[in-house]
C-alpha cells in the first residue's frame, strides 16, 4: 500500500531558508536564488539508493531544458560533504548536491524514516520569489513526478506571472465562419 504524507509546507508559502554546503565547496541558500531563478528541491534518500541515482540522473539529464527555464536544481539528503561530492562526481551531476548532515532541513520539508534516517523523497517547485508552487512527497522516487512534469509545472509559473511569461492572452484565428 502507498504511503501518502501531509505535506509540511502550504502552497504559495515562502520557503524555510537555510545555508547549507556543496559538493563544489560552497554555501548554498534559497535566499541566493530569489528575485533571480526558480528552484527545484529535490529530497532523496541516500548516496547508495540505487532509485535515488536513477532520479537524479533524470534530472540532470533534463538539466539543460531547467536553465532554460531559468531554475536551478538543488539535490539534498542527510549525507556528509564528502558524500555529496562522491555522488556528484559519480553520477557528473550538473546541479549542487547539498549536505544536512544533521537532517535539519529535511525536517522542515519532509519527513525522516526514523529507522533508516534517511528523508523521505520529496520534490518541491519554488518560484523565483521563493513560494511554494508544487510539491510532491513520496514512499519512493519512482513515484516522484518526472522531469517533464517539473518543467510543466516551471512553464505554469511562467504563464501565471505577467512580468515573467506571458501578459496577455490572445485568440487564435478562427476563421469567418467561426461564432461563439
Amino acid at each position: 500500500m502507498k504511503t501518502t504524507y501531509t505535506p509540511k509546507l502550504r502552497d504559495q508559502q515562502v520557503v524555510p531558508d537555510f545555508r547549507l554546503p556543496s559538493h563544489r565547496q560552497s554555501i548554498n541558500s534559497a535566499a541566493d536564488y530569489r528575485q533571480r531563478s526558480n528552484l527545484v528541491i529535490v529530497f532523496f534518500h541516500s548516496v547508495d539508493c540505487p532509485d535515488c541515482q536513477q532520479y537524479l540522473r533524470q534530472l540532470a539529464d533534463s538539466y539543460p531544458s531547467f536553465q532554460q527555464a531559468a531554475t536551478e536544481i538543488l539535490a539534498i539528503s542527510i549525507i556528509s560533504v564528502e558524500g555529496a561530492k562522491k555522488l556528484a562526481d559519480d553520477l557528473h551531476l550538473p546541479f549542487p548536491v547539498l549536505a544536512d548532515d544533521l537532517g535539519r532541513l529535511a525536517e522542515q520539508y519532509t519527513y525522516i524514516d526514523q529507522a533508516t534516517r534517511t528523508p523521505v523523497p520529496a520534490v518541491f517547485v519554488v518560484d523565483r520569489f521563493g513560494a511554494v508552487f508544487f510539491q510532491s512527497l513520496s514512499q519512493i522516487e519512482a513515484d516522484l513526478p518526472r522531469p517533464d512534469e517539473i518543467l510543466g509545472w516551471l512553464d505554469l509559473i511562467e504563464l501565471q506571472c505577467p512580468e515573467c511569461g506571458v501578459s496577455e492572452w490572445t485568440m487564435p484565428n478562427m476563421g469567418a465562419d467561426y461564432q461563439l
